[in-house]
């Protein structure tokens, strides 16, 4: 799949996905009648949302090129497989926990992160609830993966599935995942 293609197949996905995702849950806790979202925080996190997905998919294509550019120099050129998509998640969720622990420790990027943290909710309009500038720093921790030798949409196509894992960790309506959450992070993890 060329870029192009790719790139705009992967964007209504997103999108689709993160909303249908909010609204389920908010219309899982109108019915229980709990109080995990309130208006005005809920506006302000899909406001920060809508303007983060923009920047990320303003960046997209810069992404693809670069990690395409960083692909043809590198040490190997790595299939797809079973295999190859493991050890790329795991590099994926290594690169996400270092941007996101930096976000903790370094005051500059700190003031992009917080942004996250300012909510006093815990749901998953909180989780897309970013600085629309956190997402340039995910083009340069994902570069080494490009030298490595996986292409551009496997790097993409395995950060979305990354972001959509973390994603679903905002949530206080899903109690335990059970035996997986000694794999995953998980909701109660993240609590």
């Amino acid at each position: 799949m060329n870029g192009p293609n790719f790139l705009n197949s992967i964007r209504p996905i997103l999108f689709l996905f993160v909303y249908l995702f909010v609204a389920g849950e908010v219309a899982y806790c109108c019915m229980q009648r709990n109080r995990f979202y309130s208006l005005n925080d809920s506006l302000i996190n899909i406001g920060s949302t809508t303007i983060e997905l923009f920047t990320e998919f303003a960046f997209l294509p810069m992404n693809y090129y670069l990690y395409s550019r960083l692909n043809q120099v590198a040490f190997f050129q790595i299939g797809t497989s079973w295999k190859s998509f493991l050890a790329l998640y795991l590099g994926i969720d290594l690169g996400f926990y270092l941007i996101h622990r930096f976000g903790h420790r370094n005051a500059w990027l700190w003031t992009l992160h917080r942004v996250h943290h300012s909510s006093h909710e815990l749901n998953m309009s909180v989780a897309i609830r970013t600085h629309a500038l956190q997402r340039v720093f995910f083009v340069c921790i994902y570069w080494p993966l490009a030298l490595i030798g996986f292409s551009a949409e496997q790097i993409i196509a395995t950060h979305v599935i990354g972001i959509t894992l973390g994603f679903l960790t905002h949530t206080r309506v899903v109690k335990s995942w059970g035996f997986l959450e000694w794999i995953f992070n998980s909701p109660s993890h993240h609590r």
